[in-house]
């Protein structure tokens, strides 16, 4: 599958696609698939330890965290790999402070308009 995406998203000329997955597998055969692919690991983990190598191993340029399982601390140890830290899911204002205040790189949200109100 991950060859069938890498042809599909050329023969499209898309280039800007960061791959982002539960499926820490198909992010390993997409990595030996192509050694240009932008990779972001999610985890639901509330420790993160683990996985870590895994995403450094992986050349994966961050690590995606459900917004509920993140502490300063984690962040903290997340970016000290040198990942960056994407938090989902951002669902309203309260979430987007709680970001902030974490100091996460980057946020996933499925309703903006509540966020931004």
């Amino acid at each position: 599958m991950a060859e069938k995406v890498l042809i599909t998203l050329k023969d499209y000329g898309i280039k800007d696609i960061l791959f982002s997955s539960f499926d820490h597998y198909f992010l390993k055969i997409l990595r030996l698939k192509s050694k240009e692919a932008r990779i972001a690991m999610l985890d639901d983990r509330v420790d993160q330890g683990p996985k870590i190598n895994e995403a450094k191993d992986l050349k994966a340029e961050a690590y995606n965290v459900n917004l509920k399982r993140l502490s300063i601390e984690n962040v903290h140890f997340i970016k000290a790999a040198g990942l960056k830290v994407f938090a989902y899911t951002v669902k309203n204002k309260r979430d987007l402070v709680l970001a902030d205040g974490l100091q996460v790189d980057a946020i996933f949200s499925d309703n903006l308009e509540e966020c931004l109100a």
